[in-house]
């Protein structure tokens, strides 16, 4: 552990040396490759003393190596292959990065951008450490889904599952590391939401007060995340942690009220377009249901009419489904989103059914409720924001970690007690 210290050590200070003399800037890619590369021993190092087991160990150094591989693919050989989801939005966030590091664009799109600038402020205009940064993102959602695991005592070969999940998944591999804001949100919620379970099981209300405070940066990247602290209002406002159950409480009454009003007051504020960016200004029937949409080559429930409430509930419901599980048989005849179905939509089918299935059979329906519920007003915001199995695929994966949080909280162990055994009487007999 030490020569890992200071191993670190010297990685920092080589990084410091390179910033002042400003090769950071003279060759920026250098710099970052040697980074990575101490970064990636440390990283395997840790990966070796946080699992006991030697299929997780490769499973997670298999995860960590192919999300390094694309990245490098993405960067030096996309002429000559273009990975999943890389394209029109990367190379936007990218030169509008450049542009706000050179001082020649000062117009407002997204707070991606800003935020590579301000990573190129260290470490030189380098693409190469904004998605290596992605992917560290990854790594944060392991240690977070592997704390889960520890908290619920889950038994090891769910856990082998849930990394093999977390680690093989390709539509993750490929957005965890490309020049995409999701990975760094799906970091913040995963964390987010194991928070607010720590206050559920061990009552630490600071953990339910961070757990709104680390969403808040996801929410400003995309204002769909606020689906998060709307479910982390309702889990407070419904769970007792005295009787670990949900009930009608004194508080929920207060809690929902004040929730509403502060929805209210937040859409009439000027900060409005720093949380609700992408929600509609006026709920109406009209103003959810009529985005108009750019036609592609995986598109599915466009041109839908509704008239009524009952209307709104019914193809919301459908289009939650085809959020969740698109690209679907049948919608698409193009060979890339059948083989998306097999390797995307099939395993997130099977998650979900051997989460339901798991909690009903070990009684731990009530942890995965909230998990679930939390994922229902999420995919609930984005129901109608999304009509095309691409942007589905790649949305959906903001709750990919809270997904596998609640599979490891439907396998929870039962502890035995342990009892205590008088010797004196132990000995008589």
């Amino acid at each position: 552990m030490i020569g890992i210290l200071i191993l670190f050590l010297i990685q920092c200070v080589a990084i410091g040396v390179c910033s002042v003399f400003g090769w950071t800037d003279i060759h920026p890619d250098l710099v970052t490759i040697q980074m990575i590369g101490f970064t990636s021993i440390l990283l395997i190092y840790i990966f070796a003393k946080k699992t006991n087991n030697k299929l997780m160990f490769g499973l997670l150094t298999m995860g960590y190596a192919a999300r390094v591989g694309i990245m490098f693919i993405d960067i030096y050989g996309s002429s000559l292959f273009t990975v999943l989801h890389s394209g029109d939005d990367t190379e936007r966030f990218y030169i509008r990065s450049v542009e706000y590091y050179e001082g020649n664009y000062s117009h407002f799109t997204t707070y991606y951008p800003y935020i590579i600038k301000d990573i190129y402020e260290i470490f030189g205009k380098n693409r190469l450490i904004a998605q290596y940064v992605n992917i560290l993102c990854w790594v944060g959602v392991v240690f977070v889904v592997l704390a889960a695991c520890k908290l619920f005592h889950v038994k090891e070969k769910c856990v082998i599952f849930i990394m093999a999940y977390l680690a093989l998944l390709p539509n993750y591999i490929c957005i965890s590391s490309i020049l995409l804001r999701e990975s760094i949100m799906i970091f913040l919620d995963t964390w987010g939401f194991y928070l607010c379970l720590k206050w559920m099981k061990k009552k630490l209300f600071i953990s339910l007060i961070m757990a709104f405070v680390v969403t808040f940066p996801a929410i400003i990247l995309h204002s769909a995340s606020i689906g998060l602290w709307i479910g982390f209002a309702l889990i407070y406002a419904f769970w007792d942690v005295g009787t670990q159950r949900f009930a009608f409480q004194a508080k929920t009454i207060f809690v929902l009220l004040l929730g509403i009003a502060a929805i209210i007051l937040l859409n009439f504020s000027s900060y409005r377009n720093l949380i609700m960016a992408y929600l509609p200004t006026n709920l109406s029937i009209e103003s959810i249901t009529s985005k108009e949409f750019a036609a592609g080559d995986s598109d599915y429930l466009m041109n839908i009419q509704v008239n009524n409430g009952v209307e709104l509930i019914f193809w919301t419901i459908i289009r939650m489904f085809f959020f969740v599980f698109s690209p679907l048989p049948g919608s698409t005849t193009s060979l890339k989103y059948i083989f998306a179905f097999i390797v995307d939509s099939v395993p997130t089918a099977v998650i979900i059914f051997l989460t339901i299935k798991d909690a009903y059979y070990n009684k731990k329906g009530k942890y995965v409720f909230a998990a679930y519920a939390v994922c229902l007003i999420v995919i609930g915001i984005f129901a109608w924001g999304v009509s095309n199995a691409g942007t589905a695929m790649r949305h959906r994966s903001l709750i990919v970690g809270v997904f596998a949080i609640a599979y490891c909280m439907a396998n929870e162990k039962k502890l035995i007690p342990v009892k205590i055994v008088d010797e004196t009487k132990a000995a008589e007999e």
